[in-house]
């Protein structure tokens, strides 16, 4: 699918939920009849510029995320298999598979799992986001916002005990 028909439909996609919060605000309530219209109007304006439904937009567009940030972005650093140190993600290292790079198999979405933390990397981890050029276009719209630094270290000291952070 084009960037441009993924632009155009992110702006359809903002009319759309514009519209339901005016519908909200001068009625309030929407009702299930006047969402149902705006989504047929959405669906149809959507189908117009190429996409099958919402939700075939929402995919095209996710696609077109990863393939831009993994245009722009590049795993870099040295894996030392977190020698001396805790894990700092969820997935098995790279080191548990044999011809792998990175912490995880799905690097596209470890970009975005870890935006939130500093260099855009799992805690402890030698790896990190290297950007190698400018994206061309806002490659967080929709897209997963990370975890919070916060909750991640919750959760890791519930998996791994204490952890020295």
């Amino acid at each position: 699918m084009d960037t441009n028909d993924i632009l155009t439909g992110r702006k359809l996609v903002e009319k759309y939920e514009g519209n339901l919060v005016k519908a909200k605000k001068a009625k309030h309530i929407l009702t299930t009849t006047l969402h149902s219209e705006y989504a047929d109007v959405l669906t149809k304006e959507l189908q117009e510029i190429g996409f099958e439904s919402i939700a075939d937009f929402y995919e095209q567009n996710r696609l077109a995320c990863v393939n831009e940030a993994k245009r722009c972005f590049v795993l870099d650093g040295e894996c030392d298999a977190c020698i001396g140190r805790e894990k700092g993600c969820y997935q098995p290292c790279s080191v548990d598979k044999p011809n792998s790079v990175g912490y995880s198999p799905t690097h596209e979405i470890d970009f975005y799992k870890w935006q939130k933390f500093e260099g855009n990397h799992a805690p402890n981890c030698k790896f990190f986001w290297k950007q190698i050029d400018e994206p061309k276009f806002d490659i967080h719209w929709r897209m997963p916002e990370g975890v919070e630094p916060e909750v991640h270290f919750r959760a890791m000291r519930r998996f791994y005990g204490n952890l020295n952070t």
